[in-house]
């Protein structure tokens, strides 16, 4: 995590943790399923998001937020609903991170992006609840479709 702010230098020669650099953080959210249940045996929370992709929860994180975390933690808030206010990602939880020097040349963007993904193991009915409580998130409808967990399961479960 602390050398993917260090990865590149945008235009004016700042590196990723300096001005002109943005930072978007997603995580995949996982449980493992009872015992006896076919392989992979994991069930896999994705949103159904507005431009039809399936992605993980997450988005920018806004600058002047306390952290990347902190960021993460109120995308998911809005995404996922009241159900996700329990989640706690720490640095712990980062995997890994890539810096996406701006295009310039015109293309109309001058800030560099590193993306962060963040992996997160939870309990079953953790994941349940914040799968069902999607639909009160208050982007339901606008950035995300719907969220949806994958993995085999039986009827009723997820």
């Amino acid at each position: 995590r602390r050398s993917a702010l260090g990865l590149h230098r945008n235009a004016a020669g700042n590196r990723a943790g300096e001005p002109g650099w943005r930072h978007a953080c997603h995580v995949l959210l996982y449980a493992p399923l009872p015992a006896g249940s076919p392989p992979p045996g994991y069930a896999v929370l994705m949103q159904l998001r507005f431009d039809g992709r399936f992605g993980f929860p997450g988005g920018l994180v806004e600058p002047g937020e306390e952290s990347l975390e902190a960021g993460l933690h109120r995308e998911l808030l809005e995404e996922l609903g009241p159900a996700a206010a329990e989640l706690r990602l720490g640095p712990g939880h980062h995997c890994g991170a890539r810096a996406w020097p701006a295009a310039g040349g015109g293309s109309g963007s001058d800030v560099g992006l590193v993306t962060h993904f963040y992996i997160r193991r939870l309990p079953l009915e953790q994941l349940v609840a914040i799968e069902r409580g999607g639909p009160r998130s208050p982007e339901h409808g606008l950035e995300v479709g719907r969220v949806v967990s994958g993995g085999q399961q039986a009827p009723g479960e997820l």
